[in-house]
């Protein structure tokens, strides 16, 4: 009987793996080329599975398909209460999995997106540096922590502890570590070519234009497909004919 019951768990299972699966790589799709529909595939499909089965893993990836709607603000998900749907799923996987590095690193970029004026930035802010500070100490060598922690410097004024040379050196450090083969954690692999993305836009505020353009071209060597950076690149080569 238990054999039977074995069998009939990995059959029901593996049609979700599957769907996850394919949900992640929708996901991927949407953020390089700024596809709404690949991403509303995603979190539809991923939110039918954590309904179904609700691992740790298919919160987090809920939450995440949520964050990625929400920071490119697609249509009816730019809005603060899509950031406290994706904390409460984080929440639900962080619960289930208490040590999970990116959900906490995940859950920390989350609050420091809802620090926005004075006082929502004191709540939030330590918040975020709470869980970016249990993310490190849970896993050191993750890349993504110091990718999302460095998108929290940029957005953070340097007089309230951020700046672009603090995001600068996050989204180096980050993308050695994912160079060195830190980024992929089973399902969890994303963030290497966002990450260069975001340091090339970092270079952009510190009007190192041509630094920026170096790391666009990298992006697309490695990906020629990256809508993102073949946008970001015709931009800048516009800015220039300007």
């Amino acid at each position: 009987m238990n054999g039977v019951l074995l069998i009939y768990f990995l059959i029901l299972k593996s049609p979700l793996d599957s769907l996850l699966e394919a949900s992640i790589k929708r996901i991927e799709y949407g953020e390089k080329n700024l596809n709404y529909d690949s991403l509303l595939s995603a979190y539809k499909e991923i939110k039918y599975i954590a309904s179904t089965r609700g691992t740790y893993l298919d919160f987090y990836f809920l939450s995440f398909s949520i964050y990625k709607l929400y920071t490119l603000r697609f249509k009816e998900f730019a809005k603060e209460e899509y950031i406290d749907t994706a904390i409460y799923f984080l929440e639900k996987a962080n619960k289930l999995n208490p040590h999970f590095s990116d959900g906490n690193a995940l859950l920390a970029s989350l609050y420091g997106m809802k620090a926005k004026g004075f006082f929502k930035g004191m709540i939030y802010g330590r918040k975020s540096n709470i869980f970016f500070k249990k993310a490190k100490e849970i896993d050191s060598l993750n890349p993504r922590v110091y990718y999302l922690e460095g998108i929290s410097f940029l957005h953070t004024p340097p007089q309230f502890g951020g700046g672009n040379k603090k995001a600068i050196s996050n989204f180096k450090k980050a993308i050695r570590l994912f160079e060195e083969g830190k980024g992929n954690i089973g399902l969890i692999r994303w963030g290497y070519l966002e990450c260069m993305m975001l340091l090339g836009i970092a270079y952009e505020k510190t009007d190192s234009i041509e630094k920026a353009e170096k790391i666009y071209k990298r992006v697309l060597e490695i990906d020629p497909e990256y809508g993102w950076a073949k946008s970001k690149l015709y931009n800048l080569q516009k800015k220039k004919d300007d």
